[in-house]
């Protein structure tokens, strides 16, 4: 989402997001900028249990670094703040019993099913 009106220049992390469009809209001036909704992925588990195993094996490389953590914590805040007043389309997907590779499968089917269209 974008949280810089192009408007006004100014960046305003409290934008309102009108899910119908979905349009992100400046709370000072009302510009509405549109955006494109991707799906979000968010991968945890305790330490060793698989997480970059996973994300080596969906995107080819291991994320890591400042940004990455940044990231974590950028999510973390909205998911405490704004996901309970969200209607996101979550999915829990248990691979405490899978192996990597039928883990990468599931989540990249549920990945695969949210970009078609």
């Amino acid at each position: 989402m974008y949280t810089i009106c192009p408007k006004r220049d100014e960046h305003r992390p409290d934008r309102v997001v009108d899910p119908a469009g979905p349009v992100s809209i400046c709370p000072v001036c009302g510009h509405r900028q549109a955006f494109v909704r991707r799906p979000l992925l968010a991968v945890g588990g305790a330490s060793g249990s698989g997480k970059s195993s996973l994300c080596q094996a969906l995107l080819g490389r291991v994320t890591g670094g400042a940004d990455f953590v940044q990231g974590q914590l950028d999510f973390n805040h909205w998911l405490r703040t704004e996901g309970p007043s969200t209607a996101a389309d979550y999915r829990l997907v248990d691979t405490q019993a899978m192996d990597v590779s039928r883990a990468t499968a599931g989540v990249a089917d549920w990945i695969e099913a949210r970009l078609v269209g």
